[in-house]
């Protein structure tokens, strides 16, 4: 009669899903320390900044219609993505690839939405704001691999964000 053999305890199975829960905890980290960079938070005060001006540009440029409507709308989602990576990155990082989709949309929006009726500053405006949040969006994307850049500081020594 043979006695069954235990595998090793670096083959159970518990022991693999903690090892991936240290895997996804360093990938988190890394998405943490890109965003405490200099660079890191301009980009996602980019992203917030033109998620608010497309929101009210439909107000600040002088256009109405469904365009200012789709503007708003979309200008706050953008606004809420700027601020929740700037708040929490590492847990958001997930959804960055979503501003350069919605950085698209924004352009072609322009045709979609209205058919181009908002005059030569919605056409700006859109088609600037758009490549804006594109823009940021890839480089926020690609933040994490860049990696370096300077990380703010308090004079205590604490990190600022």
């Amino acid at each position: 009669m043979s006695t069954p053999q235990n595998p090793p305890m670096a083959e159970h199975p518990d022991f693999a899903e903690v090892a991936r829960g240290h895997e996804l905890q360093e990938v988190r980290m890394r998405y943490e320390r890109a965003a405490e960079t200099v660079t890191g938070q301009v980009i996602e005060g980019v992203i917030l900044l033109a998620g608010l001006y497309l929101a009210l540009s439909g107000w600040i440029v002088g256009f109405t219609g469904p365009l200012q409507t789709h503007n708003l709308i979309i200008g706050l989602a953008i606004a809420v993505l700027g601020f929740g990576f700037g708040a929490a990155y590492g847990s958001t990082h997930r959804l960055a690839w979503v501003c350069p989709v919605l950085g698209v949309w924004t352009i072609v929006a322009l045709w979609a939405v209205s058919g181009a009726a908002g005059g030569i500053g919605a056409m700006l405006t859109n088609i600037l704001a758009g490549a804006v949040v594109l823009l940021a969006g890839l480089a926020l994307l690609g933040a994490p691999r860049m990696g370096g850049g300077t990380i703010l500081r308090t004079r205590e020594g604490h990190r600022t964000r």
